[in-house]
């Protein structure tokens, strides 16, 4: 497994932003989420953002992908310049969900972000072995603070501080809501039963 970016506790694993395991990790060899569309994305959270442009503003599409297809071909700061991305566009979310009834996009943010984490390991067969390999264990993306939606507040180096103080693992150090782990297990899931099934 990647141990850069990466604590692992007997029964978890906190990975950061630049992890494969991110929502936020961008790979050169682009994937395809519907195999009907010619359209690629960089990262899981590409395909996210093009979704929920889809279901608030369709206006919003062609910004969001020139935008985000531009920071996968740079490097230090992509992902914090993807997470800013993210921001500007849940403010035009939010503007633009004034004229919804309801809210459309809450309930379909974790079934966008399963299919984009099922294509995104299927692409990338290496990343699904390490995805596999951390079986039952709890996933954590830590955010470092900058979202704490997908993922948890606490950074990498902060967690890696305390197990290297010999903490015990405990999920209240993390907050946030952690979503990418929770779909990212529900990933992990279906494959290992897929992989069963195969087997049997």
């Amino acid at each position: 497994m990647s141990q850069e970016n990466i604590v692992q506790f007997n029964e978890a694993v906190v990975f950061g932003l630049s992890h494969p395991f991110s929502p936020y990790y961008l790979v050169k060899e682009k994937f395809a989420v519907d195999p009907d569309s010619i359209q690629q994305y960089s990262s899981v959270m590409q395909y996210i953002q093009h979704a929920k442009a889809t279901v608030y503003d369709a206006d919003c599409i062609a910004d969001v992908l020139g935008a985000t297809l531009a920071i996968a071909e740079e490097t230090e700061s992509a992902v914090a310049q993807l997470g800013s991305l993210r921001r500007r566009l849940d403010e035009k979310m939010a503007q633009a969900s004034q004229k919804i009834i309801g809210d459309s996009w809450t309930p379909s943010r974790r079934p966008f972000a399963f299919v984009a984490y099922l294509r995104f390991f299927e692409a990338h067969p290496a990343f699904l072995k390490e995805l596999l390999a951390t079986n039952n264990k709890t996933l954590f993306l830590a955010s470092s603070g900058m979202d704490s939606h997908w993922g948890v507040s606490q950074s990498v180096k902060d967690v890696a501080l305390r197990k290297s103080k010999g903490d015990v693992f405990e999920e209240t150090w993390l907050g946030g809501a952690n979503y990418a782990g929770k779909v990212l297990m529900q990933v992990r899931d279906h494959f290992a039963k897929l992989q069963a099934l195969l087997k049997a």
